[in-house]
């Protein structure tokens, strides 16, 4: 339900709307009550919808110590006008759970309204796609990220607005990757979880989920290229992702849980170049750095000398002579 700004509601208020002058109606606006020869929409215009937010949202907003959120309980808290305005040119845009342990990414209509346990990104291709559904993405994710029990928790601040993307997009394999995995979920009746469920099992033998596999490692070569990291030839295998271990609530040992992963060796590997890649980018995009060095003033001719002060100099490090 989205009222986005109207008001509230149209009631009999002197003076009327087209009586108003520019003050009076911006008055009105700011109060959410507007007379009845108000032209545009009010979210009283539908009143069943309008009854769900005030029974649901309003006891909520009018407990947080929050003016605008008690005062426009109606109203979007929050309305990210600058994720608006970053994908208002997309035809789609680009989502994983906030919270999660499938690492999984997926395109949905830019007017899906998100709620706070999703992160939207503003891209619309498979090219993008094959970066961040990759396994070098992934590890660089699962090194930066924190974990909610065994969820991988998908920080951006920390995981992807300091991630070294290859300065040229990958070819497009991800592309394959993205519609033979809905085709399965489709066919299989189930969702992303359960299919990287399956994805991640040793015991699974179902020849689709191998097709899946396949085409997740044809997708990582290609970013792999795209770095110009063509000596690094990984080879995936299940491993485990923590020892098996006794549950604290249950008081038994936990079911091992696998990963189809690349090797320690590998992972490691990748994410040293990547962390390097980030460090030169970094250091390209630094500013000159400029601090004040003392240097000891000219004396008049014939003057004694005697005790002096120092003034300064501007020394600049990383800009040319």
């Amino acid at each position: 339900i989205n009222f986005e700004d109207f008001p509230l509601c149209r009631k009999e208020l002197k003076p009327g709307w087209g009586e108003a002058n520019e003050k009076a109606r911006e008055a009105y606006l700011r109060s959410g009550v507007v007379p009845l020869d108000y032209p545009d929409p009010v979210a009283a215009d539908w009143p069943d919808l309008l009854a769900i937010v005030e029974a649901k949202v309003k006891p909520e907003r009018l407990a947080q110590n929050d003016s605008y959120g008690q005062q426009y309980w109606w109203r979007f808290l929050r309305t990210r006008p600058e994720m608006r305005g970053a994908i208002e040119s997309l035809s789609r845009v680009m989502v994983c759970a906030r919270i999660g342990n499938a690492f999984a990414f997926v395109f949905l209509p830019k007017s899906v309204l998100p709620n706070e346990k999703t992160v939207i990104f503003a891209f619309d291709t498979a090219l993008h796609f094959t970066c961040m559904q990759s396994r070098i993405h992934e590890g660089w994710t699962r090194f930066f990220s924190s974990t909610l029990k065994d969820d991988l928790q998908y920080t951006p601040s920390d995981c992807f607005e300091n991630f070294p993307f290859p300065e040229v997009l990958p070819a497009d394999s991800g592309k394959e990757y993205y519609s033979y995995r809905e085709e399965l979920m489709q066919a299989m009746g189930t969702g992303l979880t359960k299919i990287y469920n399956r994805f991640h099992d040793p015991n699974q033998r179902d020849e689709r989920i191998s097709v899946l596999r396949v085409l997740h490692d044809r997708m990582d070569r290609a970013v792999l290229d795209a770095y110009g990291w063509q000596d690094i030839q990984p080879v995936c295998d299940f491993y485990p992702e923590f020892d098996e271990e006794e549950d604290e609530a249950e008081g038994r040992a936990r079911k091992k849980k696998y990963r189809y992963r690349w090797s320690d060796e590998v992972r490691d590997e990748v994410l040293a170049r990547l962390l390097a890649l980030n460090s030169e980018r970094a250091a390209e995009e630094a500013p000159p750095i400029t601090f004040l060095a003392p240097v000891e003033p000219k004396k008049p001719r014939g003057q004694k000398k005697t005790k002096t002060t120092t003034n300064s100099k501007q020394l600049t490090l990383g800009a040319s002579e």
